[in-house]
């Protein structure tokens, strides 16, 4: 299914929070987001609006139903208190600074599953250019789809929900910090050998032009993303899991007007797979947003808690042929602005 899907908060940080609580971004108690309340005598919706301890989370309520709950990639929105990178100067391979990158992983990894997820890896704080040393400011999905495809194997008997938060296709694009980048480059430090999850990089510009595809840095991280996908896929069809799975494939923003309350940075077309459809068929106009992921993938799941209240709701009847809205309107916030 293609779907007619918007996002209520146009950049990432409040993006990621509607995702995975359900719940519009002004709805955040970070303290953050508070100071701007008392500065400004109202919400200023942002890169402020972080997740917190105590808040009620996707991946906690499939966590108390018996799923196991793994996160990738870039965080971005679960808050880490007391965590101070390393200089962007800094030399990545001194003995000092390679165990300070590693004890950041690990705090990023403990505050993640205090959230509600059993298993955290590969974990970018933030984008790249704002993790640290600047030598290590590059994308490495290798690096994140293999702790995909290991979160996979270790929970293959088990049900499971998987958060994969890629970096790409965020900047930096050009080819010598992202698809063409050291392998071994990663937000812990450098790896002793690089993951052989994917395809090698080098077939990258190869692939393109066989497929008549115009071969620039944009269109190669797409297929490195695509790569990414295919080595999660593959391993749930390798597993036998690919007929009980569904994939949730969408963007936290609109490309074409980041930042904005317009159609281009509030308009995000997403998929919703599994295997052989659904009845409503490849594309549906019911207009959706990101804050009803949450409901939608917890009806999917069977998973009910009439204790907790969402902004959004569940648009599995859509995903079924059913075309009422869900909505009467939708609503956008971003900054001082609202829509």
């Amino acid at each position: 299914l293609m779907a007619e899907q918007y996002v209520s908060a146009p950049v990432c940080t409040p993006s990621r929070f509607c995702c995975l609580t359900g719940r519009y971004a002004s709805h955040s108690k970070s303290q953050m987001l508070a100071a701007t309340i008392r500065r400004d005598g109202q919400s200023v919706v942002g890169w402020n609006t972080k997740i917190i301890l105590g808040d009620v989370t996707l991946p906690r309520l499939l966590q108390q139903a018996g799923y196991k709950t793994g996160m990738v990639g870039k965080n971005h929105v679960f808050h880490v208190a007391d965590r101070k990178p390393l200089d962007y100067r800094a030399d990545p391979n001194a003995p000092q600074n390679k165990a300070k990158l590693l004890a950041d992983q690990r705090l990023l990894c403990d505050v993640i599953k205090q959230h509600g997820f059993d298993y955290a890896g590969a974990i970018y704080h933030n984008n790249p250019d704002g993790n640290g040393p600047r030598a290590l400011a590059v994308h490495n999905l290798d690096w994140i789809a293999d702790h995909g495809v290991r979160f996979i194997d270790r929970y293959k008997e088990q049900p499971f929900f998987l958060y994969f938060a890629s970096t790409v296709p965020h900047g930096p694009g050009g080819a010598s910090r992202s698809w063409n980048s050291d392998p071994r480059a990663t937000a812990q430090g450098y790896l002793d050998t690089p993951p052989q999850i994917l395809p090698p990089r080098e077939s990258i510009p190869k692939r393109l032009r066989q497929a008549g595809v115009q071969v620039d840095d944009r269109h190669a991280n797409m297929l490195w993303l695509d790569d990414a996908v295919g080595a999660l896929l593959q391993r749930l069809e390798d597993h036998g899991l690919l007929q009980n799975t569904v994939i949730f494939f969408f963007n936290d923003h609109g490309q074409r007007a980041k930042g904005t309350l317009y159609q281009g940075g509030i308009h995000d077309p997403s998929i919703v797979w599994r295997q052989g459809g659904f009845p409503c068929g490849s594309r549906s106009e019911v207009r959706v947003s990101n804050i009803d992921f949450a409901p939608t993938i917890l009806e999917i799941a069977g998973v009910s808690d009439p204790t907790v209240t969402f902004d959004g709701r569940s648009f599995l009847a859509a995903l079924y042929g059913k075309n009422d809205p869900i909505h009467e309107s939708l609503y956008f916030e971003m900054g001082f602005s609202r829509a």
